[in-house]
């Protein structure tokens, strides 16, 4: 039943969330995200890390680039390494606000 273990996921990640650990799951890790701290520094720390995607950004298609008109591969890891931390910090910001909504 599809439902059913649908379910069961959400109820395991929720117990997780609650007790703060580590989750194995298929295809990776499930690492709660901490809720606490004040809203402007998330918000300052979300910022942070856009201006972080942009700089790359913009250094991967500079002249100083060995492909201005694209990214290489180390600058495409390394856009993927700014990109994962962006998410992190919006999906922290959204737990804060969640947090907020729904206690």
């Amino acid at each position: 039943m599809p439902g059913r273990a649908r379910w069961a996921h959400k109820i395991a990640i929720a117990q997780a969330s609650k007790t703060g650990e580590v989750m194995r799951k298929p295809g990776g890790v499930f690492q709660p995200l901490s809720s606490k701290g004040s809203l402007s520094s998330d918000l300052s720390t979300l910022m942070k890390e856009f201006s972080d995607v942009v700089a790359h950004h913009a250094a991967a298609h500079s002249d100083a680039s060995e492909n201005p008109n694209d990214f290489t591969k180390s600058e495409a890891i390394r856009a993927i390494v700014e990109v994962e931390e962006l998410v992190q910090a919006a999906l922290g910001y959204k737990a804060a606000l969640l947090e907020r909504v729904e206690p």
